[in-house]
């Protein structure tokens, strides 16, 4: 029995990746939100973070991914021993990882720390759901950076505390 092709397919990302910094060991990309970070398992999605820079940088490895829906900078090695060294780095913890998000209405608490249990959604990629029988942990320290009454907006930091995105939802 064959497994089971995702049925999500990505829509076409049509903006470019940003090289913000460039020298003979790394590169720091700028990645665009809607574009994975490798491609994905249906033959479809194979635009991705990796597939691009691989036209133009063939060494380059990804030491980390952000998520489809995630902009922001991903650092790519460029050789056997900086890829070592700096997935060492993100297997020891030792990198400081920060995003921020644009929340609809202001937050109760101006910080704190969300956790819940997260596992693959049956619907597939890219959907999780929080599930208490079988979810792995996933937490996140946020802490609210400013407050715009005009549109009423809330400008959050968060700090990935586990490897798996927490879901944001504050009350």
């Amino acid at each position: 029995m064959q497994p089971q092709s995702d049925p999500f397919i990505v829509p076409a990302c049509l903006e470019d990746i940003q090289v913000e910094y460039e020298d003979p060991d790394f590169i720091v990309i700028n990645k665009p939100s809607k574009l994975l970070s490798l491609s994905g398992k249906h033959p479809l999605n194979k635009d991705s973070v990796h597939h691009r820079i691989a036209q133009q940088y063939p060494t380059a490895t990804l030491i980390h991914r952000l998520d489809f829906g995630t902009s922001g900078l991903m650092l790519l090695a460029l050789n056997k021993d900086t890829n070592k060294q700096l997935c060492d780095q993100f297997a020891a913890r030792s990198v400081k990882k920060e995003y921020q998000a644009i929340l609809n209405g202001q937050l109760a608490e101006t910080q704190g720390e969300i956790t819940f249990p997260l596992i693959k959604d049956a619907d597939g990629f890219p959907l999780q759901k929080i599930c208490y029988e079988t979810g792995k942990p996933a937490t996140s320290r946020y802490e609210v950076l400013s407050y715009n009454s005009d549109n009423n907006t809330s400008r959050v930091k968060f700090e990935p505390i586990t490897g798996r995105n927490t879901p944001i939802t504050i009350a």
